[in-house]
Parts: structure tokens; sequence; C-alpha cells
């Protein structure tokens, strides 16, 4: 048996660590205005699975810009591509920027390096280039012809991708991370605002927040912060676009977070809540009871809403923040697994 400290344990966890290190990401962020927090939590999540990270840049950032813009871009992005010559073991992209037509454009990079392409959503709610059945079929062409590897966070994502494409995924869990400590003492969970953040899309249930300010009657605060949002019976609507410190912010000073949602594959806003030590009140959802756990209380049951922020609002913080140590530890793992199997 080899002691610990003496030179052979030295030795070996000398040759583990260099190992773990040979695994170097190079990291395309297309939308860092929007991503740039999940960027965060990815190379986070993938330095504590013993890989190092490098942003590099592969065309300009195609964020804000319309459809006609986009493919106004496409040229410089594309031959940006072709012309990336970071040193790694693998290239990780965020989002694929010309939704399934992305994949076509890293195949020449895939030629001397894995790529792996994050699919977040699989069917966007609004029509968007690049999804259309053409755009499937060439996505599936590229992906079996070379080392383009399509990533979707939850399975969900992935079997919809499958059913879509043909393809079947890697599947690994949205990463997480810790927050910088809040210097900040908030008050008491049920003296903080309830509230809904993020632009308004279709698949909010409004429905669900006319019950909860029926219910609550006035008990607590109740706000909606994000783009597009018309005004909305009992709640304090803010219209405004929020920076990422903002919306941060209304995130960490939250009583609860109301996701009203009909449909997605997974939410970034509930990670960032568990981060947090928020909870969150929603309809129950694979996602969900991987980040919360089956028996969240926060799930809402026989379409009692408030109820559900109740049952929210009496949760301390840090039962959410043990929860969120052991997400981050399957995390990890998950990651660190899929890096070993893909990029090694």
């Amino acid at each position: 048996m080899t002691r610990t400290g003496s030179p052979a344990a030295r030795k070996d966890a000398s040759a583990s660590t260099e190992a773990r290190e040979r695994i170097r990401c190079a990291v395309v962020n297309p939308i860092p205005g929007v991503l740039g927090h999940f960027e965060h939590e990815l190379r986070t999540v993938l330095s504590a699975a013993g890989a190092t990270s490098v942003v590099v840049r592969a065309g300009a950032p195609i964020e804000g810009l319309s459809a006609v813009r986009k493919v106004g871009v496409t040229l410089g992005t594309v031959v940006g591509r072709l012309a990336l010559r970071a040193e790694a073991s693998g290239t990780l992209v965020l989002w694929p920027a010309f939704g399934y037509l992305d994949a076509l454009t890293w195949i020449a990079r895939a030629r001397r390096t894995p790529v792996l392409l994050l699919v977040h959503d699989v069917q966007p709610l609004r029509p968007q280039l690049g999804y259309s059945r053409t755009a499937r079929r060439l996505f599936a062409w590229a992906v079996h012809r070379s080392r383009v590897q399509p990533v979707c966070l939850t399975t969900a994502a992935a079997d919809e991708l499958r059913s879509l494409t043909g393809v079947t995924p890697i599947v690994v869990p949205h990463p997480v991370a810790r927050p910088a400590p809040t210097p900040t003492e908030l008050p008491d969970r049920t003296r903080r605002p309830v509230r809904v953040l993020g632009q308004h899309k279709t698949a909010r249930e409004v429905s669900s927040l006319h019950a909860i300010a029926t219910g609550l009657g006035g008990a607590c605060a109740l706000e909606i912060k994000g783009r597009g949002w018309g005004e909305v019976s009992g709640w304090d609507v803010d219209s405004r676009f929020l920076s990422d410190e903002e919306f941060d912010s209304a995130i960490a000073t939250s009583g609860c977070l109301v996701l009203p949602y009909a449909r997605f594959y997974q939410s970034g806003v509930a990670v960032r809540a568990l981060e947090h030590g928020v909870p969150v009140v929603a309809r129950r959802h694979p996602h969900l009871e991987e980040l919360f756990g089956a028996s969240w209380p926060g799930f809402v049951e026989d379409e009692d809403w408030p109820a559900a922020v109740r049952r929210a609002l009496s949760l301390s913080r840090t039962s959410i923040l043990q929860r969120r140590e052991h997400v981050i530890d399957v995390v990890v793992r998950s990651w660190s697994a899929v890096l070993e199997k893909t990029l090694r």
C-alpha cells in the first residue's frame, strides 16, 4: 500500500492531475450577452471536472440580429470557424447560431478535434432560421459524417431531437455553479417579493398568475420583470430588459420564483434559483426534479398555484443549498465522464 504523502503517492497524484489537465476545451459562445452566465457555469464545471478551458471567437456574435442580418454575417462566421486554430482536445459550442445548419459550419474543425454542439431548444417556440425539415436532414448528414456531436441538457430534449433528426445526442446535465456570497443581509423569505423573471413568451401561462394573485390576496408583493409583458392583474410589471447583473440580483432577493411555463426543455432560471438557494414554483417537470428532487414542495398539485407558493416560501435556504451541493456533485461527475469519453 502506498502511504499518503510518500514520494510514490505524490507521483501518482501528479500523474493523475497531468492526465486530467490534458483535456483542454475551446469554448465558443456566439451569443455572449445572453449566455454569459451559462458560459461561467460551464467553465466552472469543466474546471471542477479536471479540464482547462479557453474562450475563443469564431465569427461575430449573432445575438440580436434579424434573420436577414444573420444571413449577412454567415459568410464571415463560417470563414472564422474554418480558420479557427485554437489548440484543444475538443471544441464546445454553446449555441447553434444557425440552428441545425450550424453543424455544417463545424465539419472542417471536427477533422482536427471533436466538436460538441449544445442544442438547447430542439424545436423553438417561434419560427427561426435553420430548423426546417431540410435543415434537420443536413444536420443528420453532418453528424453522421464527422466528429460533430450534438449535446442536450435533458432527456426530454434528447428524445425530441432523436425523433426529429434520427440522431442520438449526448445527454449531460445543465451546469450548476456557486455564486459569489451576497454581502447584504436579506429579509425573511415571506417578506420578499414573489417574482416571474424573463421575457414574455407564448408558452407562459398567464392564468396561473391570475390564480396566484387571487389566492394570495395581497399577502406578499407580486412582481414580473422582463421584456414583452403587458399588464397582469395583481402583479407589478416591469417590462424593461434586465442586464445580467440585474437579473441575478432579482433572483437572489426573491422570496420564490414562479415558472408559469406550459412547455420547456430545461430552465436556466431554475438553475440560477438553485444556485442562490431560492425556491421555484412550477408544474412538475423532469429537469426540475433533477434540480430540486421528485418530492419538491414547490410543484403545483391539482392546479393549486397559491398553495405551492405558500409551501415554497416556508422552505429554508439552507436545505436548498444542501440540495445544490448534491446536484453540483452529480453534474461534475457527469461532465467528467463525457469529457473522458469524447475528448480523451
